[in-house]
């Protein structure tokens, strides 16, 4: 084990002990080697355990008792929308913003940003642009899109270390991110269950979706309010859609 680099001593710390199931509420000491953790202690003041080798500059942390000390959050769910539209958040304001949070992880999604990250070039522009920008660990998903599929990109993409991909079966709000048919879902799925990789889909019908926004519209009943938009949204398209989405993923065995 590498050499104790920080101690983190906290009267109130949430964390997760070996073999548990629910999450402790409690005061303990954390050793952290560079950016791993390889201990968590029971107790603000517990002592190092014998052969831990603490470096001789390892710097102590005292938790302010009102404080809670917890892991790292990971949030799977990101637009940060640079480069393209960086005016809608970038990079540097969204990783600072995570980092205040408590999250210490993020997942880019592949759309609004410009390009959408449907290709390797476009994750090398992504990439290139986030490196000297972020201030926490930051992944990306890959998107399947009508133009990529059967070209070996989201392959590629896999093999580049998107952590999976998002598809919408509906408009997705921006025109560069177009939406996968019945045909093509099954088409993207096949692709992907080949090489066991992982798709998420934004789940509504859009058909059904269009059908209730112009009953609205013919009764005058559409307006700029929650409920406006909820009952424009009805839950049998996303009941439909799932159902769409579970079948296909049966036929094909891909990991949804």
């Amino acid at each position: 084990m590498n050499p104790v680099t920080t101690i983190y001593r906290a009267a109130h710390a949430v964390h997760l002990p070996e073999g548990d199931t629910r999450p402790v509420e409690g005061p303990v000491t954390v050793l952290v080697a560079g950016d791993t953790i390889v201990d968590v202690l029971d107790g603000r003041d517990a002592p190092v355990p014998a052969g831990t080798v603490v470096a001789p500059d390892a710097g102590v942390v005292e938790v302010p008792d009102d404080q809670v000390l917890i892991p790292g959050l990971v949030d799977t769910h990101v637009h940060v929308n640079e480069p393209g539209r960086t005016e809608w958040e970038g990079f540097a304001s969204v990783t600072r913003a995570a980092a205040a949070g408590g999250v210490t992880t993020l997942l880019d999604m592949p759309l609004n940003s410009v390009p959408s990250t449907v290709t390797t070039d476009a994750l090398d522009l992504k990439q290139d642009v986030a490196r000297d920008k972020v201030k926490i660990n930051v992944g990306f998903w890959g998107g399947a899109v009508p133009e990529n599929l059967g070209t070996g990109q989201l392959k590629a993409l896999w093999d580049r270390g998107v952590f999976g991909f998002k598809c919408f079966l509906l408009e997705s709000g921006v025109d560069e991110f177009r939406p996968l048919t019945v045909d093509q879902l099954h088409q993207a799925m096949t692709e992907i269950a080949d090489f066991d990789g992982l798709l998420i889909v934004h789940a509504e019908d859009g058909d059904l979706i269009d059908e209730a926004t112009a009953k609205m519209a013919a009764a005058g009943g559409v307006d700029e309010t929650f409920d406006s938009f909820l009952a424009s949204r009805p839950s049998s398209s996303e009941a439909k859609a799932i159902a769409t989405v579970i079948a296909a993923a049966e036929q094909t065995g891909c990991r949804t």
